[in-house]
């Protein structure tokens, strides 16, 4: 029996191994996934630059007086930074729109109010029919804003229309809120009158006078100049000067406001002329001249 030498040989046989050469993308998938990804972050890009920073969502309307609505929206701030928000209301003839800014904190979320003011009831309610045009103006206190559009059901302009406007429409109605005496000696005065305009339209002072009988006024030139809107105030110095003495005793201290837009008032000086302008030199000239109002 003869054994295989080289069955027993040390040196085993060993296959040769070759190194495979390396896998190739094709060219046009290498372009192709390059101009994906520059897709991707150019929408990315967009989306950030576009996306809106806040959210806004109307509210309510709420009376606050006989003149002023308020219209509450909901404001939250999506992003990780302070950021401003402003309602944007288009406005009317008839009313007066003030808003203010209110500052978000990170995701901070807050209430955004317009206060709305009637100026003239007649104006308000031609535009009562037709639908708020509200947005909200958002961004940082200084450099690019951004407008959102307000969610949600937004009323029309009657939903501002405040309740003076179903009282007294038409008209400006002067009512004396106070009377004070200033400066009383004898023969002179100085009476401040304060009136308000309770009425739905405006309202412009026009002039004072009291009677003959009694002495002459005039008005401080410190006058309210220009109209009243409704719900305003102003006041009036009167200086009053005596030229005479009534013939048929001695009555309340009145006097008769004219307005223009509105009627004429009666308004009580003091509770006698004695009282604010001292005491009547005497019978034998209680009929002295005197014009009847200045100014």
């Amino acid at each position: 029996m003869q054994w295989n030498r080289d069955a027993l040989s040390d040196e085993p046989d060993v296959a040769a191994l070759e190194e495979r050469p390396p896998r190739h993308w094709p060219g046009w998938l290498v372009r192709l996934l390059i101009a994906l990804g520059v897709v991707a972050v150019a929408l990315f890009v967009f989306w950030r630059l576009t996306a809106d920073q806040a959210r806004a969502e109307f509210q309510q309307v709420r009376m606050v007086s006989r003149y002023v609505a308020e219209l509450d929206v909901g404001a939250t701030n999506l992003t990780s930074g302070d950021l401003y928000v402003l309602p944007r209301l288009a406005e009317k003839e008839g009313f007066d729109v003030d808003t203010s800014r209110v500052m978000l904190g990170d995701r901070r979320s807050d209430v955004a109010t317009t206060r709305v003011t009637v100026v003239d009831c007649e104006q308000a309610a031609a535009h009562g029919s037709e639908p708020l045009d509200l947005a909200m103006l958002t961004g940082p206190y200084t450099g690019s804003r951004d407008t959102i559009r307000v969610r949600g059901e937004l009323p029309t302009w009657s939903a501002l229309i405040p309740p003076v406007c179903e009282d007294t429409p038409d008209r400006g109605v002067a009512s004396v809120s106070n009377v004070r005496v200033v400066v009383a000696s004898q023969g002179e005065a100085q009476v401040a009158v304060r009136f308000q305009n309770t009425g739905g339209r405006p309202l412009t002072y026009a002039r004072v006078a009291v009677p003959k009988s009694v002495g002459r006024v005039s008005r401080d030139p410190a006058k309210p100049d220009g109209a009243l809107k409704p719900g305003q105030t102003a006041e009036v110095v009167l200086r009053l000067t005596r030229a005479g003495c009534t013939a048929n005793g001695d009555g309340p201290a009145m006097a008769t406001m004219t307005y223009l837009g509105g009627e004429e008032i009666q308004v009580q000086l003091d509770t006698s002329w004695t009282n604010l302008l001292g005491t009547c030199p005497g019978a034998h000239d209680g009929h002295l001249g005197g014009g009847d109002f200045g100014g």
